[in-house]
């Protein structure tokens, strides 16, 4: 439901996940995301990628060039923004088909991983 509501914005969940989770830590390792996040490394890189090809982040390297940091771009924070709503929605509609209490148990388990 959530990939259907933001297709329009050309965006996936997965990867709206990363660039709220990169706005929101600011300047982070990607490490750290796929640690937070509980995505394996080769489905983080790729989304990366798509990520940084499409202007939403930018990597740089760290210390020793052994770490990959990454930061949102203006762009970025424009879709995150612009995604807002759409996301919204998505959650609107999956709390009507499961109703609230599913909904809010769902969301409690995913808050816990």
């Amino acid at each position: 439901m959530y990939d259907e509501a933001l297709r329009p914005l050309g965006v996936k969940f997965s990867q709206l996940n990363i660039l709220t989770f990169v706005t929101l830590r600011g300047p982070v390792q990607a490490l750290e995301i796929a640690e937070t996040l509980s995505i394996e490394k080769s489905t983080l890189s790729r989304n990366l990628d798509l990520l940084e090809a499409n202007g939403w982040l930018t990597s740089s390297a760290g210390d020793g060039g052994n770490a990959r940091y990454l930061q949102i771009t203006r762009a970025g924070g424009s879709m995150v923004e612009k995604a807002a709503p759409a996301w919204a929605k998505a959650q609107e509609d999956v709390k009507a088909l499961l109703g609230e209490r599913a909904a809010e148990t769902l969301k409690r388990a995913g808050s816990k991983v």
